[in-house]
C-alpha cells in the first residue's frame, strides 16, 4: 500500500479559512447536484451559465467526500464544452431532436462516473481545483459505482435551495464564445 500524499491546502491570509482541496487524479464520482448561476460575466460578454457538481470517492481530513465543481455556459450548441462533456460521459453523441427538445439535467443525479480532476493557479502560490474531464462509470469493474453520500435531497429534479430553476438546457440559448 502506497503512502498518499499530504492534502493540498491553499495559503489565504488568516483572516480566510482553509480550504482543502480536493485531490488532483482521476477519482470514481457521482454527480449531485446543479444550479443555475443566471447571467455571468465571461471574458467581455455576458453569458447564462450553470454549474455541475459531483462528489468524488477521496474523503476530506474530516471524513467528508471532496466535492468538485465546473461551470459551464447553459447551452448545448455543438461546439459548447457542456455538449462535449455530456456526450463523452454519456459516452454517445446528442441527436438533433435532443438539442431541440433540451436536456433534463435531473436525469444525471446520482449517475456515476469517472471524474478528472486538476490543480491550476488562481492567484499566485494559490491553486484551484478545475474538472478536465467526466467519463461513463465502467459497470465491468470489481468496485461497486458510488452513491451520494450526505448530499441534501434533489425536489422533482431541482435543488431544493432553487426550487424555480428548470434543469433543461437547449441549443436555442447563447453558444460558447
Amino acid at each position: 500500500m502506497s503512502a498518499r500524499p499530504a492534502p493540498l491546502v491553499d495559503d489565504r491570509p488568516e483572516d480566510v479559512p482553509s480550504v482543502e482541496l480536493a485531490p488532483a487524479g482521476r477519482w470514481p464520482a457521482v454527480f449531485v447536484d446543479w444550479y443555475d448561476m443566471g447571467i455571468q460575466t465571461v471574458g467581455r460578454e455576458d453569458v447564462p451559465c450553470v454549474k455541475l457538481i459531483w462528489q468524488i470517492s477521496e474523503r476530506r481530513s474530516d471524513g467528508i467526500r471532496h466535492l468538485v465543481s465546473e461551470r459551464y455556459h447553459r447551452t448545448l450548441y455543438r461546439n459548447s464544452a457542456l455538449r462535449k462533456m455530456l456526450e463523452r460521459w454519456q459516452d454517445a453523441r446528442f441527436t438533433e431532436w435532443d438539442t431541440r427538445m433540451g436536456v433534463d439535467l435531473s436525469q444525471w443525479f446520482r449517475k456515476p462516473c469517472y471524474v478528472t480532476v486538476v490543480h491550476r493557479p488562481w492567484k499566485p502560490g494559490v491553486p484551484w481545483v478545475k474538472v478536465v474531464a467526466v467519463e461513463p462509470w465502467d459497470f465491468r469493474e470489481p468496485r461497486q459505482p458510488l452513491t451520494p453520500e450526505g448530499v441534501r435531497a434533489m425536489r422533482h429534479g431541482a435543488p431544493a435551495w432553487h426550487p424555480g430553476v428548470r434543469p433543461v438546457v437547449t441549443d436555442h440559448e447563447e453558444c460558447d464564445p
